[in-house]
């Protein structure tokens, strides 16, 4: 029987990091827009981070910009692991 540890909020707020900063690249190489939004562009701005309560990463992405992204990930498989899509 695996036993199942329950995450910090301080070790969801890192992974999500993590994998902003995955994103962000993708993004940022492919020449796509996307803007942070609500609470994650909230403790951007107050926090120089994460909001303290905070538990997740909220993205904005125009259409069509949002179709290359996911093309891209559809197309590059092992090159963004660990991120994949479902």
């Amino acid at each position: 029987m695996e036993i199942k540890k329950e995450l910090t909020l301080k070790e969801i707020q890192e992974g999500s990091f993590e994998v902003l900063k995955k994103v962000k690249k993708i993004f940022d190489e492919n020449g796509l827009k996307y803007y942070l939004a609500y609470g994650t562009l909230i403790g951007t701005v107050r926090h120089e981070g994460f909001i303290p309560w905070d538990d997740d990463i909220d993205i904005w992405v125009p259409r069509p910009d949002y179709e290359k992204f996911i093309e891209y990930c559809i197309n590059n498989k092992e090159s963004i692991k660990p991120l994949e899509l479902r």
